[in-house]
């Protein structure tokens, strides 16, 4: 996971965690 997008990178690994 890059430190590019925390939000981001969370929200497209990981939708229900984003959500």
């Amino acid at each position: 996971m890059k430190t590019t997008s925390r939000a981001q990178q969370c929200f497209i690994f990981s939708p229900n965690d984003g959500i």
